[in-house]
């Protein structure tokens, strides 16, 4: 592999390739700040918390503020709200891929677990 420029050309040999972002060190475009990254990273990545979980986690965050006499509101509204923001996170040109999977072995014949014939998007 040939390290190129942000124009597709190659770079002389020995020289190191550009800095993939010249954002500065505090932005955290598109989430708001640090905290709402690393959140948004261990729901989704860590942990992968289900959508009815993230909501339920976000809603005690909400009552936990508003408790607390917080004048501000929780990081994420709900878990659209999460994958919205994940899903606008820019790197590269990267382009978003899935596919949807299914077993296609065996079934029992009288017994067939509900797994086996659902399809999963991956």
């Amino acid at each position: 592999a040939h390290p190129c420029d942000s124009e597709g050309n190659f770079l002389p040999p020995g020289t190191p390739p550009p800095l993939l972002s010249d954002k500065a060190p505090d932005d955290w475009t598109p989430y708001t700040d640090r905290l709402e990254f690393e959140l948004a990273d261990y729901i989704f990545t860590k942990n992968q918390t289900p959508a009815a979980q993230i909501d339920h986690l976000l809603d005690i965050w909400a009552a936990s503020l508003i408790q607390g006499g917080a004048n501000t509101n929780a990081l994420f509204t709900d878990h659209c709200d999460v994958y919205k923001t994940i899903d606008s996170t820019h790197l590269g040109d990267v382009q978003w891929q899935s596919c949807s999977l299914k077993y296609t072995g065996e079934h029992a014949v009288d017994d067939t677990a509900p797994w086996m014939e659902d399809s999963y998007d991956v």
